[in-house]
């Protein structure tokens, strides 16, 4: 098969419906979407109590959607380091020191753009995950239940020669 990510920007809200939304267990969603349909299927996801994943895919896209609020909605988000950057324009901070203090020095930079980007999320779902990628350093987890337990912890994939 061969896919045309161009495709999303003909994705309007009117081809989006509450049946399509509440027959999933999850949603997963580019911010290549036009901001009105992502919009939509947020607003769905929230009412339906369906968790929202988005993946962001350019830093200005990403910003549109963060500025219109869709993070309030958002369960998960799997930004890379430049969009994350994106949420500093917030002054909501939900840094924790006692936590930030024990974190290695090359993610002390990444973790508190990532608290800050929970504090934005949706809280109705069970969990607000952000999953930073970072190239070939892997990926940063932190996770927050709804008890308000943090989960902090990196992957790296072996490299094969």
């Amino acid at each position: 098969d061969i896919c045309n990510f161009s495709s999303h920007s003909y994705l309007v809200k009117d081809l989006v419906s509450e049946t399509d939304i509440s027959c999933s267990r999850f949603v997963v969603m580019d911010c290549d979407t036009p901001l009105e349909t992502g919009l939509h299927v947020a607003d769905l996801c929230d009412k339906l109590c369906i968790p929202l994943i988005i993946e962001p895919t350019a830093p200005l896209k990403f910003q549109q959607y963060v500025e219109a609020g869709i993070l309030q909605l958002t369960s998960i988000v799997s930004p890379n380091k430049t969009e994350l950057a994106v949420i500093l324009a917030d002054e909501h901070d939900i840094s924790i020191p006692e936590v930030i203090k024990n974190i290695p020095n090359e993610f002390s930079q990444i973790v508190p753009k990532m608290l800050q980007c929970l504090g934005k999320m949706s809280q109705k779902t069970e969990f607000r995950s952000v999953l930073t990628t970072l190239g070939e350093n892997g990926v940063l987890y932190c996770h927050l239940s709804q008890e308000g337990i943090l989960q902090i912890s990196t992957y790296q994939s072996p490299r094969y020669v």
